[in-house]
């Protein structure tokens, strides 16, 4: 079992908060930062919105397809952890939101906030790029010092390892 540890990332001048253990993003938290200057936001009329029950049911379709069920066998793209009283008051609830969804979300809250989100994204994605071609690098010249290397039998069990099964164009 994965420590759950939260991350703190930035989008734009918010901090966005994400769990490790299964990528989810904590919604309610970029709400109530949202909601301090700008024009105030409710969760519920995202939530019960067609046009995001819509997107919830294609993404579970989505998610049943490719495997990704917990290991009870449910599909909870919203995930909340009730709030709990303190000694200073009520603290906030978390809504953690699968990361499609979240990113829904977050372009919802502002049509100006959404290049944010699509920065946020795309930054991602070529910094994983970057990571992904040193690593390789890394990983060949190791490969290359060893003796009698069968190379179709590294990528195959690369596959296994990145795709959990093998095949052609999964990349």
């Amino acid at each position: 079992m994965k420590t759950n540890k939260i991350m703190i990332r930035k989008m734009g001048s918010f901090d966005v908060l994400q769990r490790t253990t299964d990528s989810y993003f904590d919604a309610n938290a970029l709400l109530h930062q949202w909601n301090k200057n700008n024009k105030r936001r409710r969760m519920d009329d995202f939530l019960n919105s067609s046009n995001t029950k819509e997107f919830i049911d294609a993404l579970k379709d989505e998610v049943i397809a490719n495997g990704e069920l917990s290991p009870l066998g449910d599909i909870q793209l919203v995930k909340t952890i009730s709030s709990r009283m303190t000694k200073s008051g009520k603290a906030r609830a978390q809504i953690y939101m699968h990361p499609y969804l979240f990113f829904k979300f977050a372009m919802w809250i502002n049509p100006k906030f959404e290049i944010q989100v699509i920065n946020f994204v795309y930054d991602q994605l070529i910094e994983f790029r970057h990571e992904a071609g040193d690593n390789y690098n890394i990983l060949t010249e190791a490969v290359a010092k060893l003796k009698n290397v069968n190379y179709s039998e590294i990528a195959t069990a690369m596959q296994w390892i990145v795709f959990n099964k093998r095949g052609k164009d999964l990349r």
